[in-house]
This record gives C-alpha cells, structure tokens and sequence, in this order.
C-alpha cells in the first residue's frame, strides 16, 4: 500500500529541494549568512570547522543550494594547507565525495578541480603527518 502516493513523494521532494534550506520562511535558510560568515574566517577555530560541515550538510539535502555555493567549498579546500586546518580538508575531501554521489550533475563541472586536488601535494602531506603522529604514538605508548 502507498501512504503517499506520487503526487505526496513529489510534494516532499519538492519542500526538500526547494523549501528546507532555500525557502524564505525556513529557520535554516536565515541561518545560511552566518554559518558562511564563519566558515569564511581567516582564523581556524572550532566555530569554522562546524559552520564547514553544516555548510556541507545544508548541500547534501538541496541541489540547487549545492550549485550555489560549490564555489566557497572549493575556495577552503584550496586554501594554503597548514597543521590548524588538515581536518577542515579531510572533511571537506569527505564531503565532497558525499556529493559527488548525492548530486552528480551538479559537481561535474568540478570534477578537474576534485582531481587536481586529490593529486596535490596536500592529502599526500596530510597523509605523511598522520603516518607520523601514529608512528610517534606507538612510541610512546
């Protein structure tokens, strides 16, 4: 039995596309200008790595939302790599495969900047710094 049926499916899809995060009367939509503010800080802080990921998030549910702001997402995860922000771009790595599969046709365009940086020096020095904290764990330990 169908408790929606297509036109119900339809009309939810349509609140969550349209309405959830882009919607004028949405709590989260007037949340939007802020959490971009803050993930846009200079300065990494645990108020920036949250407002990265609720970013992500509000991405992962509309594709239209995603579109529009694919650009500030790219931006961090170009940004100069240091010690203070190597989570921020393994989350963001994460993310964006998320919507790699979640939103396919909108992260096509992207795909030249998503391979550049998987091949950057940066996952490898990710990579080598992580091999060495664990390294020097075991040591201790």
């Amino acid at each position: 039995e169908e408790v929606l049926g297509d036109a119900g499916e339809d009309e939810i899809e349509d609140i969550i596309e349209n309405q959830l995060v882009l919607g004028d009367q949405s709590l989260f939509c007037k949340l939007v200008p802020f959490i971009i503010s803050k993930a846009m800080q200079r300065q990494q802080s645990l108020i920036k790595s949250v407002s990265v990921l609720t970013l992500c998030k509000f991405m992962s549910v509309s594709a239209a939302f995603c579109e529009r702001h694919l650009r500030i997402i790219f931006s961090l995860l170009y940004q100069p790599y240091s010690r203070h922000n190597e989570s921020m771009k393994v989350n963001l790595c994460i993310a964006i495969g998320d919507l790699v599969i979640k939103h396919p046709n909108v992260l096509d365009p992207w795909t030249p900047q998503i391979f550049d940086f998987i091949k950057s020096e940066t996952l490898t020095t990710i990579k080598q710094e992580k091999q060495n904290k664990q390294k020097e764990e075991q040591q201790e330990g």
